[in-house]
């Protein structure tokens, strides 16, 4: 396709039953919500995003034809047709590689990649119910919330923090220093076990073996290893160069608050209710090079449902929302469920990081336009997004979006501060206990009752429970006898 070309799309069904629908967004600013597709199909140039959300019964198979229309006012002859059939589509997630034929001619004329995303339904969905929705509930009247990066900070590759991050101490020193939120990261293991673990493996070696330098470790998959696997084994960081051993924090002797690779159900057990959460769900990204970050072979929609059951069982009743790198998790989380609220993150543009392939997240405003696409609360964008330019933060803002900041720039007082002034959603950052709110804030937001008792509604929503766990009932009412 010419780079200056105007297209047509148009995706229509095959079958003869027509169970389908379907729907487009176009990425535009304020103009990226998902819409009926119409007769004309939707608008399309190079480096536009454009998305077509299918919805058909389970256990329906459908063929699809996309249409693929020169300029944008002859619709009579396509230029070309790319067919896609249902036995393409495998397992949750992929691309597709098509030939596009010439209109009325079995011949091909060119290719075109398009990506592919399967949601299914969460098993047991329908023990939830619909009085109540969370996944847009957080009021833009709510002060910046303060949200601990890890806890405390990051331990293992720099010297920020004393205490081991994503540990159940780490975030309890948080709300010691009057956080109001704490990010953690949380993955699977091989049996499908929610960890808390940030890197998407470790170094480990062999029981009996002597470990002088880096080369006596070998570099291991959480997702290689099963959870008894994972407690078994011998823990190493590379640290500035030099060899760390952390396998004393994984024995089950060890005290629980200080242990790696808790489970996501302990740290919901372990922490009180008025600490909110910001759960990141880790999958490896293809970077804008082509280099994936790393490998990851479990079922997408397993994975997520994994995490989501285990937070409807012992993490509702919280302000908790979920996060996630891989926009395709986020849509999911969205799709899934109406309990908790998800939040995509990006490093946006940077000078310090290497971006991602995903043109969903390349961009503070692509993002933004995701975010009304996916109808889903917010971003969380790397805070070199906005060095010199603060105001940028109403393009998100102005559309009620919420919005966080992450870095390690935030590590500064003022700026802090800065961002606070312009009522940012919250800044996830480490070093709470330096840099936090504890010298002026009189206690973490959650604390209030009021709100505990709103989130324990996500609890009778979900189906978990029939009444608003920690409220007492009320009173009957006694209606006076009438003569």
């Amino acid at each position: 396709m010419g780079s200056n070309a105007k297209y047509r799309l148009i995706l229509t069904p095959l079958n003869l039953i027509d169970d389908t629908r379907i729907e487009v967004s176009r990425y535009a600013y304020n103009q990226s919500s998902f819409r009926p597709q119409n007769q004309r199909g939707v608008r399309y140039t190079q480096g536009t995003i454009v998305v077509f959300r299918i919805y058909q019964p389970l256990d329906t198979y459908n063929a699809l034809r996309l249409s693929i229309y020169q300029g944008s006012r002859d619709l009579q002859l396509s230029l070309g047709e790319a067919y896609i059939f249902p036995d393409q589509i495998k397992g949750s997630r992929g691309i597709l590689q098509l030939p596009i034929f010439a209109s009325l001619q079995n011949l091909a004329i060119g290719e075109i990649t398009l990506p592919y995303l399967v949601v299914q339904p969460m098993p047991k969905v329908e023990a939830g119910n619909l009085r109540a929705s969370f996944h847009h509930y957080w009021p833009d009247n709510w002060p910046t919330l303060d949200v601990g990066y890890r806890g405390l900070g990051a331990s293992y590759f720099q010297s920020s923090t004393s205490l081991t991050e994503n540990t159940i101490e780490s975030y309890l020193a948080v709300l010691k220093a009057k956080g109001d939120m704490v990010q953690l990261d949380v993955q699977l293991t091989k049996d499908y076990v929610p960890v808390v673990w940030h890197g998407f493996g470790f170094y480990t070696s062999d029981r009996d073996r002597s470990v002088r330098d880096r080369f006596d470790l070998r570099f291991v998959l959480i997702r290689e290893l099963t959870y008894s696997e994972l407690k078994a084994s011998r823990v190493f960081i590379l640290k500035r160069w030099t060899v760390q051993e952390y396998t004393n924090l994984n024995v089950k002797d060890v005290s629980q608050k200080h242990r790696i690779f808790p489970k996501l159900s302990e740290v919901f057990e372990a922490l009180p209710k008025t600490l909110g959460l910001l759960v990141e769900i880790k999958w490896p990204q293809i970077m804008a090079s082509g280099v994936p970050e790393s490998t990851q072979s479990l079922n997408k929609n397993i994975y997520v449902d994994r995490i989501l059951q285990t937070t409807i069982h012992h993490g509702c009743g919280r302000p908790l929302i979920f996060a996630s790198f891989d926009a395709d998790i986020c849509t999911m989380i969205r799709l899934k469920q109406h309990v908790f609220p998800v939040i995509l993150m990006s490093i946006g543009k940077s000078q310090i990081w290497d971006e991602y392939m995903d043109l969903r997240a390349q961009s503070f405003q692509q993002a933004i336009n995701f975010v009304q696409s996916a109808e889903i609360l917010g971003t969380a964008l790397h805070v070199e997004n906005f060095q010199n330019k603060h105001q940028l933060v109403n393009l998100a803002l102005d559309l009620q979006q919420a919005l966080f900041l992450w870095g390690n720039d935030l590590q500064d007082e003022h700026l802090l501060e800065q961002f606070r002034a312009l009522d940012v959603t919250g800044l996830i950052y480490d070093q709470m206990d330096r840099f936090g709110p504890s010298a002026w804030k009189r206690s973490e937001f959650f604390r209030a009752p009021q709100l505990m008792e709103l989130f324990g509604a996500q609890c009778v929503t979900s189906g978990n429970s029939t009444t608003i766990p920690g409220i007492k009932p009320a009173k009957p009412t006694i209606w006076p006898k009438l003569r």
